[in-house]
């Protein structure tokens, strides 16, 4: 055993062969090698006596193993009786084939943008292995006239673009008559590219209101990472920390916080992200608006174990156009900022100047556990507000503040409501506290006036 003529096996595999006569008697295995004096033995006597041949027993036969199989094993094994009378063998040729290897085939590679590249993978072995390419989770069939093209020693790619970068697998398939084998390689491709502005970046125009803060954004995508610069219109000079703005900057994002005390601080400014393979630009007008106006009722109508929903009735609408005639010291007490969030809200055209336009509330939870204090802020809509992931049958206290597109109003007490212990139970109105805002209105002064 084995029957076949022909066995196949990979380096590195093992084989076991036996041969057992019909009588019982006891035969030699000999083996004949490619280059060697009397190879071919099948039918002669030719061949050299396999040494480390085990004999098992009459029942068991004779065995030779041939382990951690290299090309030097290649040949002709032929089980013989040496008996004359009753001359008699069994041959079979044992081929050994080459494992699929990956040769030049990095996990990670890096293309740059607009360039041509190979994702390379190059594969060895024996029978010559076929090679199939997936593209980000698709197989791969090839598209006349595309940028991609298989080659010998890779996946070649005219023009790289950044949305080229992402997974690849290289899969090499071996198939003959004796022996299959499939391996695959997995590369990530990595896409060197310029910065390009992502949706985080702030939108033009941004409203503020003096005595407040305004945060403007610049995000980008880039690889390697951009610096971002920023120059304001009033002197082109760039901005590094002056006394009244902070630039807080990050990987590919770079934020400019600018303290409105003045009129002076309004305008244009300009974020620049550049890296070694270009740089984008983008203008932010910063206008003068109005400081939003309070909450005027907020009522609880419903509260579940882990959501709330109230009932905000919109501040009063003041004057839609605030110019610049406005005195510092009309709105004071607490700074409100307004990024990219409250920059690309609401519908309102920009002759309002982001005047009390409400695009919604921005909500400060606090929950008392153990006699430690917990605090979170969530935004919502105007109506209905609606709070999310609060936590079962524990007990909350809220402030609120309108936001417009200008920022942040002052922030006001809201009321006091308690979270259900188990599934989500909708509470009646009647049952929950209800903050009146108006009763502010009789002293004259607006209700918690900023105190954050």
């Amino acid at each position: 055993m084995p029957q076949d003529s022909i066995v196949a096996r990979f380096v590195g595999d093992n084989h076991v062969a036996t041969c057992n006569t019909s009588d019982g008697s006891k035969p030699r295995w000999y083996v004949g090698r490619p280059g060697e004096a009397k190879a071919s033995i099948r039918g002669g006597t030719g061949g050299s006596p396999v040494q480390d041949a085990v004999w098992r027993g009459s029942g068991n036969g004779l065995q030779i193993v041939i382990s951690n199989i290299g090309k030097k094993d290649r040949g002709e094994y032929c089980c013989r009786l040496s008996d004359v009378k009753r001359a008699s063998e069994k041959c079979f040729e044992l081929t050994v084939k080459e494992p699929i290897e990956f040769l030049d085939t990095p996990t990670e590679q890096v293309a740059t943008e607009g360039l041509p590249y190979v994702i390379k993978c190059e594969v060895t072995g024996d029978p010559t292995p076929e090679i199939q390419w997936k593209v980000r989770g698709q197989l791969w069939k090839g598209v006349q006239g595309g940028r991609f093209d298989q080659i010998a020693d890779g996946l070649s790619i005219t023009r790289v673009s950044v949305s080229d970068q992402g997974f690849y697998e290289c899969a090499a398939i071996q198939m003959s008559e004796q022996v299959t084998g499939q391996q695959t390689r997995n590369i990530s491709l990595r896409v060197r590219h310029k910065p390009t502005f992502l949706a985080a970046t702030t939108s033009s125009p941004v409203y503020g209101y003096l005595t407040g803060e305004v945060n403007l954004t610049c995000a980008v995508t880039a690889d390697p990472p951009a610096t971002i610069s920023w120059y304001p219109e009033r002197d082109r000079q760039q901005m590094v920390e002056p006394l009244a703005s902070r630039v807080i900057n990050e990987e590919n994002r770079s934020t400019l916080r600018v303290k409105l005390s003045n009129i002076t601080v309004f305008g244009k400014y300009t974020c620049i992200a550049r890296n070694q393979l270009g740089n984008v630009t983008r203008i932010i007008q910063l206008q003068q608006g109005l400081k939003p106006n309070p909450p005027r009722v907020v009522v609880l109508t419903s509260a579940s174990a882990t959501t709330a929903q109230l009932d905000v009735s919109s501040p009063v609408v003041g004057p839609k156009v605030q110019h610049s005639t406005q005195k510092s010291g009309s709105n004071t007490g607490g700074s409100s900022s307004a990024g990219g969030a409250s920059s690309s809200g609401g519908n309102s055209s920009s002759k309002s100047n982001g005047a009390n336009d409400t695009l919604g509330y921005r909500v400060r939870l606090t929950r008392i556990t153990n006699g430690t204090s917990y605090s979170f802020e969530q935004e919502c809509e105007p109506a209905p507000c609606r709070l999310y992931n609060l936590t079962p049958g524990s007990n909350y206290t809220m402030r609120i503040a309108t936001k417009g597109r200008a920022g942040l109003s002052d922030w006001v007490n809201g009321p006091m409501f308690q979270t259900a212990m188990g599934a989500a139970s909708a509470l009646a109105p009647n049952l929950v506290a209800v903050a009146l805002l108006l009763v502010a209105a009789l002293a004259g002064t607006p209700l918690g006036a900023a105190r954050s």
